[in-house]
């Protein structure tokens, strides 16, 4: 008998958000025998996957499986990941709704695309979150190509969920019996594998437990980070690959357990930039450090907290009970929305005739940037670059005169937007106002303005009795500590419990590289010596790794050079030259260049394609990264290279890391931070991208940025390309060639032009 619906609980959602699931595995919904995690129960047409913490009270997930639902299509695993984020997303789990799947709400429905961006199907998924006596479930109730928005089309095929509703009780009561998932006589084929956590995998930590790390494997730098008392706070400096984030991450389970073995409380805040991060590569990493669980058996007594600065923020401010939507509670999708969002209100602006008028007086580049359609890739960053860092940081309005005028007359600094002249300016507070006023109007709420309530709450009293309590921490850990900015920075030193007043020492531990930083956040507070005067911690002490275990010697060698090409800027002591040591030989990097941009992306995916299928090779240790935000968006809906790869949209989506199997990883730098492969392809790495007079020093050093970060995600062999039609070998790269650290080679179907560039 056909299966009308699978329901399941919240932590069963959680650990087959984990797993990597074939077609297969929705005809008959069995799960391995040796998964004593969950528990495979089937009623008369509804197929149940449980959890042992299943209970009466517990939130379940209903999916549709009949035709009417995701039961017509061939492949529903291509959309199962959506339904599971979304019903974790519904319960306060992990991030906010990705703008990309272009959601829509009514009441307690919504819908969203089913498919990832470079699907050409446009099928939506229609959900119904609670809103009813049925109490607080998530029902994926239909999928249908019908993009109408109006729910009231759509019908909702209540028995089946209320079908599924009623048998849960009766289920219930068989989970703690002692029978096999799979039915007799099972060949052993499931079309199911609960994968290890992504961090297991890219986070560098696998195969060794914390007394491993400790005992043998961290060197003398990384032991006096781990082993530092809890008395005053440490700033962990070191470039990619040194082992920052692991550090971080086996330093906070030795506190903990160790807390532990002592019998006193202790509360760890393990604080990120990036939710995708915290929930899959942290957790992982801690997976891999602590197999026996004795975070599962911590007494109440201790406890430890993971995820983004953004969904602690929207945990204590309870903006879902408010009817506040935040854009998104991960930090780098958040600029990205708000990139979105800022371009939409751009082409708004363009309609009123006093903004055309002040376009006529707007400098050369702003005018263009400004009325171009779609917008340049480069321009887009500038303008939310300036937005976050100028704007909302400051909390400049354009109805606050006092503020609006010390922006549009007051003195810029270099690394801030190229606005030559007054009209610049005004444009962009015009932009900023109809944005910031649309946002109010939608009920949404970007991560600036979700800061600036969470500091407001974090000054009252109530906030004062929480923390000395239950809700305050004792240690916080800070990874990627360059992506925040200076509001942002602010917030760490009132999250620990007691009463430590501003700038008296606090267990805070940050780890940070402001080289990565690919937007100027982190300068967005006025003199750069103020980098950590904003965190009101104390006096901090410098823990300085050197010592790189990711990266071959050749490829440190290139990211050194690179490092030589950053601009100056005055950051004391903090901007520091990269001495960055690598541990293994290689294969000089490698610059390719290729007559057409077409030929380019056809050559380098069909070679990481081939490199992911090469015996004892994966695709998730392959990755082609793009420099050029337009040319990534374009391609990542390409049906040519469509089934070459796995395309990583945003850091929030590294789940879809697990499908690589024997397709290369097809994402940006700023969607693989914190990640690590072991043969990386940066493409697009052009003169258009990197060469430009209109460039700001701060717009300089953000590509730089985003080319450091690329090229350093690789472990083994790192091969850059660059196109011919977008202006051939940026300079920085034509004298990385003449030093010797990088190899020009040939770039195949480019013809005599590629080598006619040379100069």
């Amino acid at each position: 008998m056909p299966i009308n619906a699978l329901v399941m609980d919240s932590k069963a959602i959680e650990l087959m958000s984990q797993a990597t699931i074939e077609a297969s595995w929705f005809k008959d919904f069995v799960l391995p025998e040796n998964q004593h995690s969950l528990r495979h129960r089937e009623t008369r047409k509804t197929a149940y996957i449980l959890s042992k913490e299943a209970g009466a009270a517990s939130k379940l997930l209903i999916v549709n499986t009949t035709p009417s639902g995701i039961g017509k299509i061939d492949n529903p695993a291509k959309v199962f990941s959506r339904i599971l984020r979304m019903a974790l997303t519904a319960w306060g789990h992990f991030t906010g709704i990705p703008r990309s799947f272009k959601p829509f709400r009514k009441d307690n429905f919504l819908s969203i695309f089913a498919y990832q961006y470079n699907w050409s199907d446009n099928s939506r998924l229609y959900f119904r979150f609670g809103g009813d006596s049925r109490g607080a479930h998530t029902y994926m109730y239909s999928m249908s190509k019908d993009t109408n928005r109006d729910f009231e089309q759509i019908e909702v095929p209540n028995d089946i969920c209320d079908e599924a509703l009623g048998g849960f009780s009766n289920v219930l009561g068989s989970l703690n019996e002692d029978t096999s998932n799979s039915p007799p006589g099972d060949p052993g084929y499931y079309g199911i594998v609960f994968d290890e956590f992504i961090g297991k995998t890219y986070g560098g930590i696998a195969g060794a437990t914390i007394e491993d790390w400790c005992g043998s494997k961290l060197t003398r730098q990384q032991l006096d980070f781990v082993n530092a008392p809890l008395d005053s706070p440490i700033r962990l400096r070191g470039a990619a690959g040194t082992g920052k984030t692991q550090c971080m991450t086996i330093k906070c389970l030795k506190e903990l357990f160790q807390a532990q073995d002592d019998g006193r409380p202790l509360r760890i805040g393990f604080i990120t930039h990036s939710s995708g991060v915290a929930h899959d590569v942290i957790e992982g990493m801690m997976c891999a450090l602590d197999p026996d669980n004795r975070r599962g058996t911590l007494d109440g007594q201790q406890a430890l907290w993971v995820g983004s600065l953004y969904e602690l923020a929207n945990e204590k401010l309870e903006y879902d009970k408010k009817g506040i939507v935040p854009l998104s509670l991960d930090g780098a999708g958040g600029r990205t929305e708000q990139e979105e969002w800022l371009e939409e209100y751009v082409r708004e602006c363009r309609r009123e005739r006093y903004f055309l008028d002040l376009l006529q007086d707007c400098s050369e580049h702003v005018c263009k940037g400004l009325t171009e359609d779609p917008m340049s890739d480069r321009f887009r960053r500038e303008l939310a670059n300036e937005v976050a860092c100028s704007l909302d940081s400051e909390r400049v309005r354009k109805s606050d005169k006092a503020k609006s005028d010390e922006y549009i007359y007051g003195g810029r600094r270099e690394w801030q937007m190229n606005l030559p002249n007054e009209a610049d300016r005004r444009a962009l507070l015009e932009v900023h106002d109809k944005y910031a006023g649309e946002l109010a109007k939608s009920d949404y709420i970007n991560i600036d303005q979700m800061i600036a309530d969470f500091l407001d709450f974090l000054q009252s009293y109530q906030w004062s009795n929480y923390r000395k309590a239950t809700e305050g921490f004792d240690i916080v850990f800070v990874d990627e500590l360059h992506c925040f900015n200076g509001s942002e920075r602010m917030v760490f030193h009132s999250l620990v419990r007691g009463d430590s007043m501003q700038n008296s020492p606090v267990p805070l531990f940050m780890a940070y590289d402001l080289k990565q930083s690919t937007d100027d956040r982190f300068l967005g507070v006025g003199a750069a010596g103020r980098f950590f005067r904003t965190l009101a911690a104390g006096k901090s002490k410098l823990v300085e790794l050197t010592q790189v275990f990711r990266s071959t010697v050749q490829i440190t060698k290139s990211l050194a050079h690179l490092d030589g090409s950053f601009p100056a800027l005055d950051l004391e002591k903090e901007w520091c030259t990269y001495n960055g040591l690598g541990s293994q030989n290689g294969a000089v990097p490698q610059l390719r260049t290729y007559a057409t941009d077409w030929s380019l992306l056809d050559d380098i995916v069909r070679q990481a394609y081939r490199d992911a299928n090469q015996k004892n090779e994966s695709g998730r240790n392959v990755a082609v990264l793009c420099m050029s935000d337009l040319l990534f968006g374009k391609y990542a809906k390409a049906g040519r290279i469509a089934d070459m790869v796995s395309v990583v949209e945003s850091n929030t989506d590294l789940t879809e890391l697990r499908y690589a199997r024997n397709r290369c990883v097809f994402s940006m730098p700023d969607n693989v931070a914190g990640l690590q492969f072991e043969r990386v392809y940066l493409i697009y790495v052009d003169k258009q991208e990197l060469d430009s007079e209109e460039l700001s020093l701060g717009a300089q050093r953000q590509l730089l940025s985003r080319l450091y970060l690329g090229a350093s995600r690789a472990s083994r062999d790192l091969t850059l390309a660059v196109s011919h039609q977008r202006g051939g070998v940026p300079d920085i790269l034509r004298t990385a060639i003449d030093h010797g650290v990088l190899a020009e080679v040939d770039g195949g179907p480019r013809g005599r032009r590629g080598r006619r560039d040379r100069r």
